[in-house]
């Protein structure tokens, strides 16, 4: 069991480096520290989270696709200045935020 833990924090961290060192560190920086903040040296759990963050970024054009760019820059404003640095929360933001817009204006 020891050996298994040792790996997979191995892997872990293996994992969250490849993120660092492949992403946009001035955009991630931030969202990285809040991951290792949150989860110390649980390198799997860190990975997890960078990788969350990394694929809620990457998702927030398709959330916003199908809305007017002033409604679609009104909502990530509002998400962004709410969320500040966590991806995964502005992405979410502006699903439900999207949605609604839609459901009031189709």
């Amino acid at each position: 069991m020891q050996e298994y833990c040792v790996n997979t924090n191995k892997e872990g961290h293996a994992d969250f480096m490849r993120f660092a060192t492949t992403a946009d560190m001035v955009r991630f920086d931030q969202p990285f520290s809040n991951c290792i903040r949150e989860w110390g040296i649980q390198w799997e759990m860190v990975a997890y989270c960078a990788e969350r963050q990394l694929e809620s970024f990457e998702s927030l054009p398709e959330k916003l696709s199908g809305l007017p760019s002033e409604i679609a820059e009104a909502i990530m404003s509002k998400c962004s200045q709410e969320w500040r640095d966590d991806y995964s929360m502005i992405a979410y933001c502006a699903e439900t935020q999207s949605k609604a817009w839609k459901q009031l204006n189709n």
